[in-house]
């Protein structure tokens, strides 16, 4: 039984040659590299599960990427290929104590 149809992703040439030269960089964080082979996968046409049979990982993890992606569509212009990939900020409450304060 299968289910719903992900969305599909669609990468401009200049996103398309960006993540393939991220996954062949030598010093590039391998969460960034297996997220932009994320994409790459979901451009290609492939579902969840695909995906994350091929790149050993939870479809869970492909989903959220995948949307993620998607979700950033419409600010791409403004963020890097980096920083729509890296991790979003988490939330929590602002410093209190001073980086001095910690030192002394």
């Amino acid at each position: 039984m299968s289910g719903p149809k992900p969305p599909a992703v669609k990468l401009t040439d200049a996103q398309q040659h960006g993540l393939q030269a991220l996954v062949r960089r030598k010093t590039l964080a391998q969460h960034i590299a297996l997220r932009a082979r994320i994409i790459l996968a979901a451009a290609a046409g492939s579902n969840n599960r695909q995906i994350a049979r091929a790149l050993q990982v939870s479809a869970d993890q492909v989903r959220y990427w995948r949307k993620r992606w998607l979700s950033l569509e419409g600010i791409a212009d403004e963020l890097s290929l980096d920083q729509r990939l890296a991790d979003q900020a988490r939330p929590g409450r602002p410093v209190q104590i001073s980086t001095e304060a910690v030192c002394q």
